[in-house]
């Protein structure tokens, strides 16, 4: 029995070693293309061939990069017919590690400056497609980050896009890379509109009410963990979940903005409001829109009032523009970016 138990263990074991080899294998960026092209991040396809096949349009622009509400809320082709050359590098959902892998890939190319989007209550660290771009030592040597979600997270699925790659490579060896890229990073979410009821536009009018007080009242301590003043309770909790549950966004931030000053890069963060941001301005003058770690010394560029974007016609949907609320915002945020 004793032995059985033995063979079973090793046999666990070696398969553990095994995966977390696998694991390691390198995926080509030529083939990450081939993986993200024509699906719901595509935009990382669109991104990675800009840099490797068109990187002269990156020298001397504007890079705007962060998640959805970046992809769909500023739309780089109205800003550079309109002398602003830019480049929207936005991707669907946020991560402070993509951030930095795009940023790291692309200041080599001398950029003007790069603007990376600024989230409400702080960055989140993990992109749900860094497993596809980085090994897990590589990603861990980078960001240190010894979090529950990512080693239950971030090993799995590693896994698969490796798998995926390896299978690919072997069904279709031989499988084209030439694609078709638009000239510009914005992606609209389309014309259509939200519609609210007076009661659902009260409730979101309470919610930022609420918002704005947390807004006030908590603050990032010196390890960059977000807790209310005063309530040590909350500051042990979130610095538990942080640091050992989902991973610290804002020193993954705080490293993106220094690799930049060591490239001699200029860098910036940008907020990009909600449909709630405009409801509250249109009530009231004090939204106090966002906070950041006191490490982080960089401007955030945002519209000091969005009033005029408090109708539902220009909404997606509570989060993201529609078309022509894009383009508003666009016109709108570009009397306030760096020359």
């Amino acid at each position: 029995m004793f032995k059985f138990l033995r063979k079973i263990i090793s046999l666990i074991f070696g398969l553990i070693i095994l995966i977390l080899a696998i694991c390691e294998i390198k995926i080509p960026e030529k083939d990450i293309i081939n993986l993200t092209y024509n699906t719901s991040y595509e935009k990382i396809a669109w991104d990675l061939n800009c840099i490797m096949h068109n990187p002269q349009k990156i020298y001397n622009s504007s890079i705007f990069i962060g998640p959805s509400w970046v992809q769909g809320g500023i739309n780089d082709s109205i800003l550079s017919n309109n002398g602003y050359q830019s480049l929207n590098f936005g991707v669907n959902h946020s991560g402070s590690d993509l951030d930095f892998y795009l940023v790291s890939r692309i200041v080599k190319y001398k950029p003007k400056i790069i603007l990376l989007h600024r989230f409400p209550n702080g960055q989140d660290v993990f992109h749900p497609m860094m497993p596809l771009l980085m090994s897990p030592i590589e990603h861990f040597s980078i960001f240190k980050n010894y979090s529950i979600k990512f080693t239950l997270t971030y090993y799995p699925k590693r896994f698969y896009f490796v798998v995926k790659y390896l299978t690919l490579k072997i069904v279709n060896p031989f499988s084209l890379n030439k694609k078709y890229y638009s000239k510009f990073g914005w992606r609209s979410e389309g014309f259509k509109n939200i519609h609210l009821d007076k009661k659902n536009v009260i409730k979101i009018l309470d919610e930022q009410k609420f918002f704005n007080i947390r807004l006030k009242n908590e603050y990032f301590n010196n390890s960059n963990i977000l807790t209310w003043a005063n309530f040590k309770y909350k500051y042990i909790w979130r610095y538990f979940y942080s640091n050992f549950i989902n991973g610290n966004g804002e020193n993954a931030r705080v490293k993106t903005l220094l690799f930049c000053q060591l490239n001699h890069i200029k860098v910036a963060e940008i907020y990009v409001p909600h449909f709630a941001d405009a409801l509250y301005d249109s009530k009231f003058n004090d939204n106090q829109y966002y906070f950041k770690s006191k490490a982080i010394k960089e401007t955030c560029y945002h519209l000091k009032n969005v009033s005029f974007l408090s109708e539902q016609k220009y909404w997606f949907d509570l989060d993201h523009f529609n078309t022509n609320g894009s383009n508003l915002f666009t016109d709108s945020i570009l009397l306030v970016l760096p020359r």
